[in-house]
């Protein structure tokens, strides 16, 4: 799984992940914080976004999972993947995976076809308050996390860049 997800990761490295979902690659590479299509497509303001991330906390249930990166999400299955050294900033913790699981997950979940299929192979995800009840309970035997395994569903299914 270790190179799999290390292979996930790279090919969405540095883009904006709420335009890749949405198909708008050709808006340019930007950050999160400056993504025209978070209000545009998903009618979600910056504040908002940020207040439903603050919701994904871990539960007791990860910690038998093995380590996940609290500020990026990515489980650190392997050092080449995730280290588990981190660096500290100014403003707290910086990982090396960036922050692209939550955006993906989050930009999924926004768009109407894409959480469709994700309910009918998961089951249902619910509300955006339930999505993120959802993504932080309990995974199935042999997962990371819920998030994981829809991030990876994304990229395996969806996105297959991964053949």
């Amino acid at each position: 799984m270790a190179e799999w997800m290390k292979k996930a990761l790279q090919l969405v490295q540095n883009q904006c992940y709420i335009c890749l979902i949405h198909g708008l690659q050709e808006m340019g590479r930007h950050t999160l914080i400056n993504c025209p299509s978070l209000m545009e497509c998903l009618g979600i303001s910056w504040r908002e976004y940020v207040d439903w991330r603050r919701r994904l906390q871990y539960q007791k249930h990860h910690k038998t999972q093995g380590f996940i990166c609290f500020v990026c999400h990515v489980p650190q299955i392997t050092n080449d993947l995730h280290p588990m050294a981190r660096k500290v900033g100014k403003d707290g913790p910086k990982c090396d995976c960036g922050d692209i699981i939550v955006p993906m997950v989050f930009g999924t979940y926004h768009k109407v076809e894409l959480k469709r299929k994700a309910e009918e192979h998961f089951g249902g995800v619910g509300q955006q308050e339930s999505f993120a009840l959802w993504l932080m309970g309990k995974p199935k035997a042999m997962s990371y996390s819920n998030m994981v395994d829809l991030f990876m569903w994304y990229m395996d299914k969806e996105n297959s860049r991964l053949d």
